[in-house]
């Protein structure tokens, strides 16, 4: 993906650039596999741009890297290509005999393994989660939807650990809060990434790694850094500090824990 500005002089620049590339690598960008978006422009210099790259233009929405993009879309329709997956998955297992222990072990290593990477970029609403553990536990009783089997057990039993009478099935939910903690921890320790450096410019009052955990009230921004800042607490409870020269732990301001009860 190559972000630029609507004007054809950029347009050109990055003809240019593309150009260059071909003849050092040997390799040639397919214009028939490649698409151009352009927002807030006239239909005539949107065509313009297009026709001169070569490139169709593309419609919202789209999919990049396995992520969902669109404008102004909602979080629980983000997760419907992933829902249609898991059903996909669901019935190309139809027809097998399958134990409950074969059930399980699918479960343990194939559906819950198909949210991650959305799990850990969007924040699962509760229309989302209900879909998708709607067909999770559908499959573990039934294991078909043809066939309608008591459930004799609640699901929230079901999702307890092995060692407190449970399967060892992890919730959605969890793991979307377990992934969005783990955000917020790289967001504090790789405070030189790339990525770090933007989400702190452009939403915290410094580049300072206690910025993450100081500023009690962020403004809202994209999906991700909404995504991110919801969770802060999760890690900021956990965290010892040195108390040295004070700079890192101010005392009115870092959350003490149980030091202080």
């Amino acid at each position: 993906m190559i972000l630029g500005k609507g004007k054809l002089n950029e347009a050109k620049e990055i003809k240019r650039i593309l150009h260059s590339y071909g003849l050092a690598s040997e390799e040639k960008v397919n214009g028939e596999k490649s698409e151009i978006f352009i927002f807030n422009m006239i239909a005539q210099e949107e065509s313009r741009i297009a026709s001169f790259l070569g490139y169709i233009i593309g419609q919202l929405p789209f999919t990049y890297l396995g992520m969902p993009l669109d404008k102004g879309i909602e979080t629980n329709k983000l997760y419907d290509p992933l829902n249609e997956k898991v059903r996909k998955r669901l019935s190309s297992w139809k027809g097998l005999w399958l134990t409950g222990a074969e059930r399980l072990t699918l479960i343990k290593t194939v559906l819950a393994a198909m949210p991650i990477y959305l799990l850990s970029c969007i924040p699962l609403s509760k229309g989302a989660h209900k879909k998708l553990t709607q067909a999770i536990r559908i499959f573990y009783w039934q294991g078909t939807e043809d066939r309608n089997k008591l459930k004799l057990i609640a699901w929230d039993k079901i999702c307890r650990e092995r060692c407190d009478g449970g399967t060892g099935i992890r919730k959605n939910l969890w793991k979307n809060k377990a992934l969005r903690a783990k955000l917020v921890w790289r967001l504090y320790t790789s405070s030189k990434a790339e990525w770090a450096r933007i989400l702190k410019n452009k939403y915290l009052t410094s580049n300072h790694r206690e910025a993450v955990f100081r500023d009690m009230k962020p403004p809202k921004g994209s999906r991700i850094w909404n995504f991110i800042k919801e969770c802060r607490t999760l890690i900021s409870n956990f965290l010892s500090r040195n108390i040295c020269d004070g700079k890192s732990a101010l005392f009115w301001e870092v959350s003490w824990g149980d030091i202080l009860r």
